[in-house]
């Protein structure tokens, strides 16, 4: 009986260690970091950990647990210090988004890899959508900033971890980087086999007000006959 209890309590003081061991365990310096967000997916933890000082705050560290062991993602600065944890492509995992103005990028998850892409891609900001028979079609809006001189919006769908860019919407100002409050007229551009940075100008939009051009509504009207649908 004695050898049984202590048989017993040997194996319950190994399993409260190896739990308290699984438990606490990290590849991280808790000191410096501290955890923001869990995840689980494809058989395995992902951890997210922020810098907890003023000039660590924007370094975001993702530990992966999983039966072969702890590994170290990711360890990089992202720009706004945000980021979220979501399904972008809709394929059943989440991925990693980090933000720029506002501008999300991805790093999309590969399940055969289990791990997040290390290229980013960019991503619409803010969409609205459109149901078709084929396929689902969105809408953005952005506003002038850097590279893209006017406020804009495109019509897309996606293609995997892929945009297709079917056609652009500027809003023209005497200058550039104002608001669709100063715009002059409207152009509409397409893009050459979907790719953004392969645009030809289409036309003028004719409105008599180009300051208050729906462009969603644009969008919802028109997108058949842009499509070829008609």
């Amino acid at each position: 009986m004695r050898v049984l209890f202590f048989l017993v309590a040997t194996w319950l003081i190994l399993l409260a260690n190896y739990g308290f061991s699984q438990t606490k365990h990290t590849l991280v310096d808790t000191t410096q970091f501290k955890l923001d967000t869990t995840i689980k997916q494809n058989r395995s933890v992902f951890k997210f950990w922020r810098g907890n000082s003023d000039t660590t705050w924007k370094i975001i560290i993702i530990e992966r647990v999983s039966k072969r062991g702890d590994t170290i993602l990711y360890n990089d600065r992202v720009r706004d210090g945000e980021y979220d944890i979501s399904d972008m492509n809709e394929d059943g995992f989440r991925d990693f988004v980090t933000y720029y103005h506002e501008h999300p990028a991805i790093h999309f998850f590969n399940p055969l890899k289990n791990n997040f892409d290390s290229i980013a891609i960019g991503w619409p900001s803010s969409k609205g959508s459109i149901e078709t028979t084929k396929a689902t079609l969105y809408y953005d809006f952005n506003d002038a900033i850097y590279g893209s001189p006017y406020a804009n919006s495109t019509l897309y769908k996606y293609i995997g971890k892929r945009i297709y860019y079917y056609y652009e919407i500027k809003y023209m100002t005497a200058d550039t980087y104002e608001g669709t409050d100063s715009a002059l007229k409207v152009n509409l551009y397409k893009f050459k086999k979907g790719e953004y940075n392969d645009e030809v100008f289409l036309k003028e939009i004719k409105t008599p007000h180009p300051n208050k051009f729906d462009y969603a509504k644009y969008w919802q009207q028109h997108y058949k006959q842009l499509l070829g649908h008609q």
